[in-house]
């Protein structure tokens, strides 16, 4: 990655790390149920793009996703342990966030708050604050 982000492979300390270069992760962010990112279609996508004139175009690729965000900054661990690990990212103002594994294209419309993007079994999710 680029612009001075920093990426770190951990097991369990993933979520200590993203912990010190954030802080803790509120208990409702915590909760995707509570506080999960809109995703939306790739059609209600572009048409929320177009009104508010952003392009998610700043991309990387970490732990088999590629990642695109419209702003602000990422970071990315590798949570959970060997065979069992999975990428996590938080972003710090990401406005839109487009996720791309080989289950196919997430998008997600999260605003300018943070945001964490967590990708299981390549089925992407996203958790405002988190």
């Amino acid at each position: 990655m680029s612009g001075g982000s920093q990426v770190i492979t951990a097991g369990s300390g993933a979520a200590i790390w993203l912990a010190l270069m954030f802080g803790p992760v509120p208990a409702a962010a915590a909760d995707a149920r509570h506080a999960s990112c809109p995703r939306l279609t790739a059609e209600a996508f572009t048409r929320r793009l177009t009104a508010r004139r952003v392009l998610p175009a700043r991309h990387f690729h970490f732990g088999g996703a590629h990642f695109s965000r419209a702003s602000g900054r990422a970071d990315c661990a590798m949570a959970g342990a060997n065979d069992a690990a999975f990428p996590v990212c938080r972003f710090s103002a990401p406005v839109a966030l487009q996720v791309t594994t080989g289950r196919g294209r997430y998008d997600f419309f999260p605003g300018l708050g943070p945001a964490t993007v967590t990708v299981r079994g390549g089925e992407a999710s996203c958790v405002k604050g988190g």
